[in-house]
């Protein structure tokens, strides 16, 4: 598993002191955690993006602060209106040997002959919430839909295969990805006897008025 470091500063800052840090390419943060009074830092902003590429919200960071190293998830992220650059970060702190709840992204991988057919895999369920040991939190959830057989066949949270060691809580039952298949619909503009006749009446009416 990959470890991932990350220094900061304690904070006194707070307000208008916080547009200054950010001028200076700072991120004011908190700390926070079920055995952690909370309190203010502020984090390097390259550095941060940097860690955070790789860990993401699923991956423990080694936070070190005057000399004291904190094991954290980023727990949320207020960005700036561009939505480009972190504006504040909440961090949580966590025991290792503690399950804690995460939502965890799903990604579809694998290829279906049904899909090179005109099919679609259609996903119904963009992420999961789970409950594990911080550093047995996977990165993202991978859903192979190679197994798929036929069309309207889906994958539910039930049919993952997820680690005993995490426990599921969302609705087992939910439908993850179901493969569609993908009908053309033609239009046939049907001509009536009525249809005809009103055509012919128009055309004398346009002569009429020649």
């Amino acid at each position: 598993m990959e470890k991932y470091f990350l220094k900061a500063e304690k904070r006194d800052s707070f307000g208008k002191d916080n547009s200054q840090l950010r001028e200076k390419s700072f991120v004011p943060a908190v700390v926070y955690g079920k055995h952690v009074d909370s309190f203010p830092i502020y984090v390097q902003k390259e550095d941060f993006n940097r860690v955070f590429k790789k860990a993401g919200e699923t991956s423990v960071i080694e936070l070190e602060i005057d000399g004291k190293k904190h094991m954290v998830l980023v727990k949320q992220i207020q960005r700036t209106p561009d939505l480009l650059e972190p504006h504040h970060i909440e961090f949580l702190a966590v025991n290792i040997k503690e399950a804690v709840k995460a939502t965890v992204e799903i990604e579809i991988v694998g290829e279906n002959d049904l899909i090179k057919q005109g099919g679609i895999a259609v996903k119904s369920l963009g992420e999961i919430e789970i409950e594990t040991l911080p550093t047995n939190i996977p990165h993202v959830i991978e859903v192979d839909i190679s197994n798929i057989k036929e069309y309207g066949e889906a994958i539910r949270v039930k049919d993952l295969g997820l680690d005993k060691s995490i426990k599921v809580l969302t609705d087992e039952d939910l439908t993850v990805v179901v493969l569609d298949e993908v009908k053309e619909v033609v239009e046939e503009e049907e001509t009536t006897e009525e249809n005809k006749e009103e055509v012919k009446e128009t055309a004398k009416e346009e002569k009429k008025e020649e």
